[in-house]
């Protein structure tokens, strides 16, 4: 669906569009909707309460906060949007968000595993907890 028919569907149901409201329905992010980002910010909360009881490492979660630090970095830069719905999660995201950790950020080929290591454990999470289909993840 072209952002025209978006325009059209908003100004129905609601009778005015702003670009907040346009780029949420074209992004399918619908108000409340859980997104990747939010989905990120908890799992770095509960991750916190996990360092704070001693049963994961700091170190990891500087790692998890890094990488979602590029994420946004490369969502600003791909999508033009601070957020990211879980349909934009595929194999080409993935490929992409390398790319641009290689070529746009210059880094090393072991920092690049480390984080993909981590979001592909975020994934796999969302995953478990029915926010992201691996269908989609993988065929896309």
């Amino acid at each position: 669906m072209g952002i025209e028919k978006y325009h059209s569907k908003i100004m129905e149901s609601d009778g005015s569009v702003n670009s907040d409201k346009l780029k949420d329905v074209f992004l399918d992010m619908e108000s409340g909707e859980l997104t990747f980002f939010k989905f990120y910010d908890r799992f770095i909360l509960n991750f916190e309460k996990k360092v704070d009881s001693g049963l994961r490492a700091y170190g990891t979660l500087e790692k998890y906060k890094s990488l979602l630090i590029h994420l946004r970095s490369f969502a600003r830069s791909k999508y033009k949007s601070s957020d990211i719905s879980f349909n934009t999660i595929d194999c080409e995201f993935i490929q992409e968000f390398d790319y641009y950790l290689r070529n746009d950020k210059s880094l090393e080929h072991n920092t690049i595993w480390v984080y993909m290591i981590g979001l592909t454990t975020v994934c796999r999470l969302a995953i478990s907890r029915k926010h992201l289909s691996s269908a989609h993840s993988a065929n896309k």
